[in-house]
């Protein structure tokens, strides 16, 4: 019996030989670009023809990171601050940093009509869709925040789609695969709660999922399925919405381990890939930090490291 695409992805060092893989990966952050870099030179270290495709919403952020995979950055025609500007800069200090809070619900919305801009000049970018078309890619691999990715790889003629996330899982993903996750217990990725709610708790987590559900949805791939619709409009078939595209995933990978996760309903084809991008060879640390480490009094004790990349800017970014 054949294996799922989504099985073989993951031992895809042993089944596959040079499969051509296309990443798409927007400049969010620094900490998306390392994490699909790592992921990306692993499988190009096995020999396999990885391409990076970066547009630059934000160029501030570092695209160059793969040391194996070729890297393709793609430059937009717009504000090079606007989007960092926009992310980066909270309504205030001490503000409630739910979605519920209008402050921050329109924060994100402003963030998602800023990559359905981006989105709009990829689609009608035509040199770039055939100059990718001629490496005719066997597979394509994109994040959860954005709905893009699924209309390049419609119009490369991508069947094979991979769906990574850097974070935990984002719920849009695993209800493409028909798995629905129940608010009373699991926590929404923008939520603050764990698996032990109280109604109200329950209630706000249910508002949290409707508020960003909406953003994903109705704000950032309902307009960006029109743009690449008005983009192939002469086309003999009509350019299909970009939530049917996602149906089409193959497999769900996530950045967090079942074992330490919230439980939750899943899938044969959702893997908890956590520490996949780890090293098991640490390089050296960077003169900097040697300094930091050197001040440790006690050989035993260590020190540790406290990353917030995701909910802080780092230097990197």
């Amino acid at each position: 019996m054949e294996l799922p695409l989504g099985i073989r992805f993951l031992f895809l060092t042993q089944c596959l030989h040079a499969a051509k893989i296309l990443f798409y990966v927007p400049t969010l952050s620094y900490s998306h670009i390392a994490f699909n870099s790592k992921l990306a030179d692993l499988l190009a270290s096995k020999g396999h023809n990885v391409t990076m495709l970066i547009p630059r919403i934000d160029p501030a952020v570092k695209t160059h990171v793969a040391k194996l995979a070729k890297v393709l950055p793609v430059n937009l025609a717009m504000d090079d601050h606007i989007f960092a500007n926009t992310l980066w800069n909270n309504p205030g200090p001490f503000d409630d940093s739910s979605p519920l809070n209008p402050k921050i619900t329109l924060k994100l919305v402003r963030v998602a009509s800023l990559f359905c801009e981006a989105c709009k000049m990829q689609a009608t970018d035509f040199t770039l869709a055939n100059k990718l078309l001629e490496e005719d890619f066997d597979i394509g691999v994109v994040e959860q925040y954005d709905s893009c990715g699924f209309g390049i790889f419609e119009t490369l003629g991508i069947q094979n789609i991979v769906w990574l996330s850097a974070t935990g899982v984002f719920r849009p993903q695993p209800h493409v695969l028909g798995v629905e996750h129940p608010l009373s217990y699991v926590p929404e990725l923008f939520g603050f709660f764990d698996d032990t709610m109280n109604f109200f708790q329950r209630l706000e987590n249910f508002l949290i999922a409707q508020a960003t559900g909406f953003i994903h949805s109705s704000v950032s791939r309902v307009s960006e399925t029109n743009s690449f619709q008005a983009a192939y409009h002469n086309s003999t078939t009509r350019f299909p919405d970009l939530l049917d595209v996602s149906r089409r995933v193959d497999t769900v990978l996530v950045n967090s381990l079942p074992l330490i996760d919230f439980p939750m309903p899943t899938s044969t084809d959702i893997h908890g890939i956590g520490g996949i991008t780890v090293s098991r060879d640490a390089p050296p640390l960077d003169p900097e930090w040697q300094t930091i480490a050197d001040f440790s009094t006690r050989v035993d004790s260590g020190w540790s490291l406290l990353d917030q990349s995701r909910r802080l800017r780092t230097c990197q970014n």
